[in-house]
């Protein structure tokens, strides 16, 4: 079949059209100019056929190196403190403000039996006096069994600080930064967080309707209340004693005894002759004998004759000395130094 004239150079021209575009292609994929592609002729050299094209784009890019991507480690978390500290202002009542500010309730009820040789957590406690303690974690969530390594009260601008402290017997006590021992022979409050609902002296008794000695302390607690025995000694009476109700007496020494009255019931294993330890619950507060509402009557005792209990003055415990002093120093200044590196916990006390 033939081909006419025109039918020729179109197709010529077609053929031509083909071999330019894969010209360009080859030069557009390829990195090397196009003068270097040239003979000196201006023609490209050798056959077509020798052309070497490039790797197509996709497979080119696969073989470069790819960029380095760096992750940047996260920072190492803090390590979390062993010990706790708070400190803050009183408002109204110690045990209120420290549970404001989140002390938890065993560090706290530590800390009132700690003071309770020293302090009437009613009448000493002022306006802008301030509290602090600092305690070592243990592995309770509540904290029951952390110690208590520091606790301090600011009262009227006299400052109380009490460190905790293992002999070298095992004993484990609290004691100024003078070494003395803040355990005295009777606590002042046989209650925990008590407020004293009627004093010692005269009044108008509630029920005769007539002045008359009030013999004792009247502590405001609610019926069932655990109450402590204010020293260690002897059960001397336990049991109903006429207005009184269920009664406890104790017998300290050869001229010092406590009373504790208007009891709804005893302690397990108190009777006549039993020794107890001061701090030992020995029996629960009530309304029991002549009595207008639930609360403890307390009294002290000296050569049998009841005295105002919170102006018997008793001297202090075991002060320690030599090798033993020297020891609770270096306890004193390490804790100093953990509070001093320990932010206090802050919280709302508007809870």
């Amino acid at each position: 079949m033939g081909f006419s004239s025109s039918a020729k150079i179109r197709l010529a021209s077609i053929g031509g059209m083909a071999t330019l575009g894969m010209c360009l292609v080859f030069l557009g994929a390829s990195k090397t100019p196009l003068h270097t592609h040239l003979s000196a002729e201006g023609s490209f050299p050798g056959p077509m056929g020798h052309i070497e094209m490039p790797l197509p784009p996709i497979v080119a890019a696969a073989t470069l190196p790819l960029p380095k991507i760096v992750v940047a480690s996260a920072a190492p978390a803090r390590p979390i403190s062993p010990f706790v500290h708070f400190e803050g202002a009183i408002h109204g009542s110690l045990f209120e403000s420290a549970m404001a500010h989140g002390v938890p309730v065993a560090m706290l009820t530590e800390m009132i039996k700690i003071f309770s040789y020293d302090v009437d957590f009613q009448r000493d406690i002022q306006p802008d006096d301030r509290f602090e303690l600092m305690f070592e974690r243990g592995t309770d969530k509540r904290f029951n069994d952390a110690k208590l390594l520091y606790a301090s009260m600011t009262l009227s601008g006299k400052e109380i600080k009490l460190y905790r402290y293992a002999d070298q017997q095992g004993g484990v006590d609290y004691y100024t930064q003078a070494g003395e021992s803040a355990k005295k022979a009777l606590l002042k409050t046989p209650v925990d967080g008590a407020k004293i609902s009627s004093g010692f002296g005269m009044r108008f008794h509630p029920i005769l309707h007539y002045s008359t000695q009030h013999k004792g302390i009247d502590f405001a607690v609610m019926s069932g209340t655990p109450v402590m025995a204010a020293g260690s000694g002897t059960i001397d009476y336990a049991g109903t004693n006429g207005s009184y109700g269920v009664y406890v007496r104790i017998k300290h020494d050869g001229s010092h005894e406590t009373a504790y009255a208007h009891l709804s019931r005893l302690a397990k294993g108190i009777r006549p002759g039993a020794h107890v330890s001061q701090g030992q619950t020995i029996a629960y507060s009530g309304s029991t004998g002549r009595s207008t509402g639930p609360h403890l009557h307390y009294e002290v005792l000296v050569n049998e004759s009841q005295v105002n209990p919170m102006s018997v003055k008793f001297q202090s415990g075991r002060k320690l000395a030599g090798k033993e002093l020297a020891k609770f120093q270096a306890v004193e200044r390490q804790a100093s130094a953990e509070l001093a590196e320990t932010p206090a916990t802050t919280r709302s006390a508007s809870r």
